[in-house]
């Protein structure tokens, strides 16, 4: 199909991602388009199919909504509550049944896609990341997944944007080589 600009566009191959809470938003729509519960959650009906995302790419991806502040700082811990708060419309949001069930630990057992997974290894979702990449692959997704020790280097939340370090730089290389896979 092209599109107004001349362009082509493969609507049977399509990837979403973003980064931090994009993520999870990206990850809300692919868990609408797999669960209707979740649909009707969140009030969101998904214009592409499933089976049309291919790809989904999580860079420091909040993979968990309702642990949002289990971090290791409680400076951290303390304005993901806040944002929590403000995105969730409830103070008390990591109790909500709704914001319990976008986990994707919980629902991979109709997740497709190729799965690209990144955060830091301080004071952000490392252990979300962790249990997601398990949970996909439990359920024989695709999953990579690029992470450092903390002996190699303090990478904090968002470390991918800061291309002054190596680690940014090769995870850049690893997502451009996923995207072309």
């Amino acid at each position: 199909m092209e599109d107004q600009y001349g362009s082509v566009i493969d609507w049977n191959n399509v990837s979403i991602g973003g980064d931090s809470a994009g993520a999870q938003i990206a990850s809300e729509y692919i868990l609408s388009g797999q669960n209707s519960q979740i649909q009707q959650a969140i009030k969101v009906t998904p214009v592409l199919k499933n089976e049309q995302i291919t790809k989904f790419v999580s860079l420091s991806g909040l993979l968990d909504p309702a642990s949002f502040t289990q971090v290791s700082d409680n400076i951290s811990s303390f304005l993901y509550a806040k944002c929590g708060w403000a995105y969730f419309g409830s103070k008390k949001f990591e109790q909500s049944d709704e914001v319990k069930q976008l986990k994707i630990k919980k629902n991979t057992s109709d997740w497709t896609q190729k799965v690209f997974l990144t955060v830091g290894n301080t004071n952000t979702f490392t252990e979300q990341m962790d249990q997601a990449e398990e949970a996909l692959k439990e359920a024989g997704v695709e999953v990579t997944k690029v992470s450092y020790d903390e002996k190699t280097a303090v990478l904090n939340h968002e470390y991918q944007f800061d291309m002054n370090i190596e680690q940014s730089q090769t995870t850049y290389q690893q997502l451009v080589a996923f995207m072309k896979e």
